[in-house]
């Protein structure tokens, strides 16, 4: 009988044990489905903020850039500093003083200039430089007391100043075939006087458009004619975009 009864105690112990192992399972089920799965959203999460950044790395923007006050380069400011007469100075006076008559730079777009106003507006330029007396030992030559001047010499200078341009050496008086040069006996010497007056300028980023008025003389009572100048300024010079008659 005692016998029995521990084989009845010993089952009910193993009923009761089955029955909390099942309750502690379902407990844990439980639990489990209320806690989400946050993996999948936080690898959507750091896919959303990696886009997000993307768009906003310097230089990879979808936008087109504007020109702005505060992207203006320095040295645009120092020309927009200058004053009206430092500006007729810089770059109006010298160059109608060199540029005269059949040479008169007029132009509106650069492959019109002829050859012939483009070498003497080179020799203009060339009389500005502050690498003059280099240029004058680089082509002097001794034996016929003549400058002879290579056309890439010519050419690398006219890039300084022109986006574009057309130059046929062949147009230019003293040119030389043989030595695809230019032979002269002079490459400075220009004078004279020229007086002027701003009228009107407006700078519209890294360009100034110039209006000049050009006077009888010093009195500055008669105006003979008004010209206007387009410039395009880059860190070591400018471009001449256009010169007109108003």
């Amino acid at each position: 009988m005692k016998g029995g009864i521990t084989i009845f105690k010993k089952s009910i112990c193993i009923v009761l044990l089955l029955a909390m192992t099942l309750l502690c399972g379902c407990t844990d089920g439980k639990k489990s489905a209320a806690i989400p799965d946050t993996s999948k959203l936080e690898d959507t999460e750091a896919s959303d903020t990696s886009k997000s950044e993307s768009t906003n790395v310097p230089g990879r923007s979808s936008q087109p850039v504007e020109n702005s006050e505060s992207q203006v380069p320095a040295f645009i400011e120092e020309i927009k500093n200058l004053s009206d007469g430092e500006l007729l100075y810089n770059y109006i006076n010298g160059l109608e003083v060199a540029l005269i008559r059949e040479s008169e730079l007029i132009f509106e777009d650069p492959d019109e200039i002829p050859s012939e106003t483009l070498y003497m507006f080179f020799l203009y330029s060339l009389d500005t430089s502050n690498y003059y007396e280099e240029y004058e030992k680089l082509w002097y030559n001794e034996n016929d007391n003549k400058f002879h001047i290579p056309i890439k010499d010519i050419k690398a200078h006219l890039d300084c100043y022109f986006e574009h341009y057309s130059l046929d050496p062949t147009k230019i008086y003293g040119y030389s075939a043989t030595e695809n040069a230019v032979l002269t006996n002079t490459i400075t010497g220009f004078g004279g006087d020229v007086w002027t007056k701003v009228k009107d300028k407006k700078f519209d980023y890294d360009q100034l458009t110039l209006v000049v008025d050009f006077y009888e003389d010093g009195s500055f009572q008669k105006i003979i004619e008004t010209k206007e100048y387009v410039f395009r300024f880059y860190e070591t010079g400018y471009y001449l975009l256009a010169v007109t008659k108003k």
